[in-house]
C-alpha cells in the first residue's frame, strides 16, 4: 500500500518522494499508543454517526502527529490512513462510508485538513487482484468491491489472489510488484481505490508551496 501511495505521489510530484526522502512511515502500534494520550473529543456544532473507533481513533492520532511534523518542518504534510475496510457481503450499505467519514472527522476534529483515509473494499486484496487476475486485468473490477472481506468465506480474496500468482502473495512479493510498476495504480478504476487517489492528488497538489 505504500508503494502505491508513492506511485501516486511521484506523478503529481513530478519526483519521487521515496528517493526525496519526503515519506515517513508511522507503525499501527506507534498509532495505537498515541491514540491512547488523546481526551475524547467530540466535532464541534455537529451531529454525527456513531464513529467506528478503529478508523476515528488512529486518525485522530494519526492527524496530530502530522500537525507536529508540520509545525517542525514548516511545510504542509499529507498524511495517508491505511486500514482494510473488512466487510461482508452481508454488511449493510453505506457502511464504507461511515468508515471513511471517520476519519475525516478524525483528521479534522485536530485541525488537520490534509488527512487521506486509504480504506480498501473490502481489503487491500481487492484492489492488487484487479491489477494482477489473469484473465482481463483492469476490466470490470467494480464488482470485486462486492466480495466478502471474510478470509474464512469460500474462495475468498487471499485465495484469488494466490490462485492469480501461483504463488504465496507475500507483503515483499506484491511490495516488489507495485515498486516496480508491474501493477499500474493508474489503470485500477474501483470506487473505493477511485475516491483515495482523487482526495490524495488533490491534497498533494494544494500542499505544494505556491
Amino acid at each position: 500500500m505504500a508503494w502505491i501511495v508513492a506511485q501516486i505521489a511521484e506523478k503529481t510530484l513530478q519526483q519521487s518522494p521515496i528517493a526525496t526522502g519526503l515519506v515517513r512511515f508511522v507503525s499501527e502500534g506507534t498509532l495505537d499508543e498515541k491514540a491512547k494520550t488523546l481526551k475524547p473529543k467530540t466535532f464541534p456544532g455537529k451531529k454525527r454517526k456513531q464513529e467506528t473507533a478503529l478508523f476515528y481513533r488512529p486518525a485522530r492520532a494519526l492527524a496530530r502527529m502530522a500537525c507536529d511534523l508540520a509545525a517542525q518542518s514548516g511545510e504542509r504534510v499529507v498524511a495517508v490512513l491505511f486500514h482494510d475496510a473488512d466487510g461482508t457481503r452481508s454488511a449493510r450499505r453505506g457502511l464504507w462510508q461511515d468508515k471513511w467519514d471517520s476519519m475525516i472527522n478524525g483528521f479534522n476534529v485536530e485541525g488537520f485538513h490534509f488527512g487521506v483515509p486509504m480504506i480498501p473494499k473490502p481489503k487491500s486484496e481487492a484492489w492488487l487482484l484487479c491489477a494482477l487476475k489473469a484473465n482481463q486485468p483492469y476490466q470490470h473490477c467494480a464488482r470485486i468491491e462486492d466480495e466478502s472481506g471474510n478470509d474464512s468465506a469460500a474462495n475468498n480474496l487471499k485465495t484469488q489472489l494466490k490462485n492469480e500468482l501461483s504463488e504465496e502473495p507475500t507483503s515483499s512479493l506484491l511490495a516488489e510488484k507495485v515498486g516496480s510498476g508491474e501493477v499500474d495504480v493508474f489503470r485500477i478504476d474501483m470506487p473505493s481505490f477511485r475516491k483515495f487517489r482523487e482526495r490524495l492528488e488533490y491534497l498533494i497538489v494544494s500542499a505544494k508551496p505556491q
